[in-house]
C-alpha cells in the first residue's frame, strides 16, 4: 500500500526580506532569503498515537486567486510585488508590520498588504475592508546594489556593487532553491503554488535615511559613502524574486488566512509560518 503523509507541522518563520545586503557582517552576506521548515509523519504514526485525521480537499489557486498572468487591480504580480516591497521597507521599525506591528497602518488603494515575518512563527489578527484584493508574500528575497560593500566581500567589485543584471542573477538563484509551499484559506489548502513566481524588474529601495527605522539597517535607503564613487543619495536599485497570492476579495465575515514556505537553501534554510485572522467589514 503506497504510504501517504500529513504535514503536521510547519516550524517556519517567512523572512520576506532578505537580500545580498541584509547581514550583521559584511562577510555573512548572502543573497537568500524566507524558507519554512516542516516535518512530515505518516499516516500509520498519527493513528497509533492519537485520533484519525482528515485532510481537506485542496482546491486550484484560481478559487481563491487571481490568474498569475493577470493584471489584478491595473497591474501585474511582478508590479505588486515590486510595489509591496517600496511599502514594506518604507514603513518605521517601530510600526513595521513584518515585526508584527498593526497591518491596518499604511493601506491605501484598493489592494490591501499582508506581510511574513523575518523569521519564526506568527499569529495576527487583522480588519480589512470589503472589496479590497488581498496581496501578500508566501516566500520571497531580494538583492541589493551595496557599493558600501566593496573591500569588505570578496571578489565583489564596484562594476558588480552596481550591475542591475546582477542583481537579476543573484536574485534568480534564490529560486532554484528546492521549497516547500503551503497556502490555507479558511482551512482549505490550495494548490498549484509553483506557478505563482514573480520576478520584478529594478524599482528603488525605499528604506529611512534613519538607520533606526529600518527593518532591515544594513545597505538600506539611499547609497552610502563608498569607495566607488558613487554620489551619497544616489537611489538604490533593488530586484524581487519571490511567491506571491492576489486574492479576490473576501465576503464579509471572518477568515483566517494561513502561510508557510521553507526554502532549502544548502547548509542553512530559512523558514516561516505566518497565519492571519481577518475580519472583513461592510
Amino acid at each position: 500500500m503506497k504510504t501517504q503523509f500529513v504535514l503536521v507541522s510547519l516550524l517556519c518563520a517567512v523572512a520576506p526580506l532578505a537580500s545580498a545586503c541584509v547581514a550583521a557582517e559584511p562577510t555573512d552576506i548572502d543573497p537568500a532569503s524566507a524558507m519554512v521548515a516542516g516535518e512530515l509523519v505518516t499516516l500509520d504514526e498519527i493513528e497509533a498515537t492519537g485520533p484519525e485525521i482528515q485532510a481537506t480537499p485542496s482546491v486550484p489557486a484560481q478559487t481563491f486567486l487571481f490568474p498569475r498572468q493577470a493584471t489584478p487591480f491595473g497591474a501585474s504580480y511582478e508590479d505588486w510585488a515590486a510595489t509591496w516591497w517600496q511599502w514594506a521597507l518604507a514603513i518605521p521599525k517601530a510600526e513595521n508590520p513584518i515585526l508584527g506591528g498593526p497591518c491596518e497602518l499604511h493601506q491605501t488603494g484598493d489592494v490591501f498588504f499582508l506581510a511574513g515575518t523575518t523569521g519564526g512563527a506568527s499569529t495576527r489578527s487583522c480588519t480589512i475592508p470589503a472589496g479590497k484584493g488581498i496581496f501578500f508574500p508566501i516566500a520571497n528575497h531580494i538583492y541589493k546594489n551595496c557599493p558600501e560593500y566593496v573591500g569588505q566581500m570578496a571578489n565583489y567589485t564596484c562594476t558588480d556593487s552596481m550591475d542591475v543584471d546582477l542583481l537579476h542573477d543573484r536574485t534568480l538563484l534564490w529560486a532554484t532553491y528546492d521549497k516547500d509551499l503551503l497556502l490555507e484559506i479558511d482551512g482549505v489548502p490550495v494548490d498549484g503554488l509553483d506557478e505563482y513566481n514573480a520576478h520584478s524588474e529594478a524599482f528603488t529601495e525605499t528604506s529611512s535615511t534613519n538607520v533606526a527605522d529600518r527593518v532591515f539597517p544594513a545597505c538600506a535607503g539611499p547609497i552610502e559613502a563608498n569607495s566607488c564613487g558613487v554620489p551619497v543619495g544616489t537611489a538604490r536599485a533593488v530586484v524581487s524574486d519571490g511567491y506571491w497570492a492576489m486574492l479576490h476579495p473576501l465576503p464579509v465575515g471572518q477568515h483566517q488566512i494561513h502561510f508557510a514556505a521553507t526554502i532549502y537553501r544548502p547548509g542553512n534554510p530559512f523558514s516561516l509560518d505566518v497565519t492571519y485572522n481577518i475580519v472583513v467589514t461592510p
